[in-house]
């Protein structure tokens, strides 16, 4: 049973049903709309803060990659810049649960780490897509003028993950 303390992420398509308390019943299926994204982004953020395997991050990787199809958002500046706004808020917690299963040292296989590695940069690289598009940063971030160097330096690419994944143009350590 889950209650309201509790986000469950359910890809598109899923069918499912929901029991209330109260005797409703409510048969659905998903969708993804474009407007679902800050939603999906923050539900994306909440799981990778409970999880501590490195199959169940690449998991969750790959589902919120559907979210920052480039096809999609092209043409869709507001919803760019929100999408842009929102993953700098919850940009913290997905990168240190990402580098925590990275180093050697830690419990998890090569397989994983290489599978997370391979899913993050692939979500980094859609992210900086969006993020080069004309007009998709907002004017300011942080106290500063949020550019693509700021964006990528302060919200993409930090020094805690990139001795895995430089920065495009940077040596990796």
């Amino acid at each position: 049973m889950i209650n309201a303390s509790y986000a469950l992420w359910m890809p598109a398509g899923i069918i499912h049903g929901v029991i209330t308390e109260e005797g409703g019943i409510l048969i659905g299926i998903n969708t993804q709309s474009i407007c679902g994204c800050i939603g999906a982004i923050r539900a994306f953020a909440y799981e990778m803060s409970s999880l501590n395997g490195g199959s169940d991050i690449v998991s969750h990787l790959q589902n919120i990659l559907p979210f920052f199809d480039i096809d999609l958002l092209r043409n869709e500046t507001n919803i760019r810049q929100s999408i842009l706004h929102h993953w700098t808020l919850q940009y913290s917690t997905t990168q240190g649960k990402v580098a925590s299963v990275l180093p050697l040292t830690n419990n998890t296989t090569k397989q994983q780490r290489s599978g997370v590695r391979k899913s993050w940069e692939s979500l980094l690289s859609r992210v900086l897509t969006i993020a080069e598009l004309p007009d998709s940063l907002l004017g300011e971030c942080c106290g500063v003028t949020n550019d693509l160097d700021h964006f990528t330096t302060h919200h993409l690419y930090t020094l805690t993950i990139e001795k895995h994944h430089p920065r495009p143009g940077a040596k990796a350590t």
